[in-house]
C-alpha cells in the first residue's frame, strides 16, 4: 500500500528515498493505528496549496490484515519521517545543554 503526504521545503530537503515514515491514524477511543514503511519518492518540484508550497512524498507501508479493515481511500492522519537516530544518552546530554530547538 502507498501513503501519500506533503512536507513543508523546511522538512523536505532532510529527507530521502528509503527512510522510515510512520503514518498515525485514530480509531474510535483512544486506540492508534501506526503503520510503518519506506518513502520511495520525494517530489523534486513542489505543489502549490493552500498552505504554500509543498513536496509530495510517497511512501511504501505494510499493512496487517486486521489494520487493513479500519483503513480506507482518503482517510487523513499524522506522518512523522525519521530522518535522523540518536541514542537516549545523546538526545538527554543535548537537551541538557540546550542544543536542541524543542
Amino acid at each position: 500500500m502507498l501513503i501519500t503526504y506533503y512536507a513543508s521545503s523546511d522538512d523536505v530537503v532532510s529527507m530521502k528515498k528509503g527512510q522510515t515514515a510512520r503514518l498515525s491514524l485514530e480509531k474510535k477511543g483512544n486506540d492508534k493505528v501506526v503503520i510503518e514503511g519506506k518513502i520511495n519518492n520525494v517530489a523534486s518540484s513542489a505543489t502549490t496549496t493552500k498552505k504554500g508550497n509543498l513536496f509530495k512524498v510517497t511512501a511504501k507501508v505494510k499493512v496487517s490484515k486486521k489494520n487493513s479493515k479500519l483503513i480506507k481511500y482518503g482517510m487523513t492522519g499524522k506522518t512523522v519521517t525519521v530522518i535522523d537516530k540518536k541514542t537516549y544518552f545523546d538526545y538527554f546530554k543535548d537537551k541538557l545543554l540546550h542544543k536542541m530547538d524543542n
